[in-house]
C-alpha cells in the first residue's frame, strides 16, 4: 500500500515594513509583471527604513515561519527567493545538541553556498560548497547562539571575509531577535554582535522546498543531527581542545570528509 504524503498547506507571503516612526499610508500598488509593491501618502511614494519578506502557514497553535529575510527597502519585491540575490555568500547554520554520557555536545554544521552568475530567467542559482561542523562540549547558555558566534569568528578571521560583501547567515531559531541582531541593538551572543557584511537570514529544516534558505538549513540539519549521533554511539574523545576565552569547555573540529 502506497503512503499517501499530506496535503502542502497554503503558505501566506508577508511583506513588514519599519518605517522607524508612525506614517500614514492610503495606497499601495502591486506590479504583476515585477512583482514590487510601492506604498505612498496622498501620492508621495513612501520607503521604510528597513523590510522583510515572511513566508508562513497556518496550524492550529498558531502560524509557523517558515521563512524570513530582509530585503531592499527601495524595491520591495514580497518573493523569498527575490533578497537572496542581493548577497554573495551564503551560509547555513544548524546545531543540534544533546547529552551524552553526562555531557552537554552540540555539533554545529556550516553549509557555505554563493550566488552564480548563471542567468536563468525565473530562478535564483546558488552554487553548494563543501560542508564543515564543529562539536562543543559543555557550552555555556545557548548552543545554538553559540554555534553562531563560533562560525562567525572562524569566518572573520579567515580569507573570505570581506566587510564591504553581503552575507547572509541562515539560522532556523530565535527569530524574535533576530531584528535586533540584525540592527546590532542585540548581540549574537555575550558582547559579541553581528560582523560588518553579515545579515541573520530565518529559514525553518521542515520546509525544504520553499526556498534556497530552507533547502539550505536542511542539509545542515542532517549534517549535525548525522554528526551528532556517531559521536553519540562513538566513544572517541580525540582531537578535543581547549580555547581559552570561549563560553565551552572542549570544541573539536571534523573534517568534511566525516559528514
Amino acid at each position: 500500500m502506497t503512503k499517501r504524503q499530506p496535503k502542502r498547506k497554503n503558505r501566506d507571503t508577508w511583506i513588514t515594513l519599519d518605517f522607524g516612526k508612525p506614517v500614514s499610508l492610503n495606497q499601495m500598488t502591486f506590479d504583476r509583471e515585477t512583482g514590487q509593491v510601492r506604498v505612498f501618502n496622498d501620492g508621495e511614494e513612501r520607503f521604510p527604513e528597513s523590510a522583510r519578506v515572511l513566508l508562513t502557514y497556518p496550524r492550529e497553535k498558531g502560524p509557523k515561519n517558515v521563512v524570513a529575510i530582509p530585503t531592499d527597502s527601495r524595491r520591495l519585491i514580497p518573493h523569498p527567493n527575490r533578497p537572496i540575490q542581493d548577497f554573495s555568500l551564503l551560509l547555513a547554520v544548524d546545531t543540534n545538541y544533546r547529552t551524552i554520557r553526562g555531557q552537554l555536545v552540540g555539533v554545529t554544521s556550516v553549509v557555505p553556498a554563493r550566488n552564480t552568475t548563471t542567468q536563468i530567467t525565473g530562478k535564483t542559482i546558488v552554487a553548494v560548497g563543501q560542508s564543515e561542523a564543529f562539536e562543543i562540549r559543555d557550552p555555556k547558555g545557548s548552543p545554538e547562539r553559540i554555534g553562531w558566534m563560533e562560525v562567525l569568528i572562524r569566518f572573520t578571521n579567515g580569507p573570505d571575509y570581506h566587510p564591504s560583501e553581503s552575507v547572509a547567515l541562515i539560522v532556523d531559531c530565535d527569530l524574535h531577535h533576530h531584528i535586533g541582531i540584525n540592527q546590532r541593538t542585540l548581540p549574537v551572543y555575550g558582547e559579541y554582535d553581528l560582523p560588518e557584511g553579515v545579515t541573520l537570514v530565518y529559514a525553518s529544516s521542515d520546509t525544504p522546498n520553499d526556498s534556497i534558505p530552507n533547502q539550505l538549513i536542511r542539509i545542515a540539519d542532517r549534517n549535525s543531527a548525522d554528526l551528532l549521533r556517531q559521536i553519540e554511539f562513538t566513544e572517541d574523545d580525540s582531537g578535543l581542545q581547549t580555547i581559552d576565552g570561549r563560553p565551552f569547555a572542549q570544541i573539536r573540529t571534523w573534517e568534511p570528509a566525516t559528514l
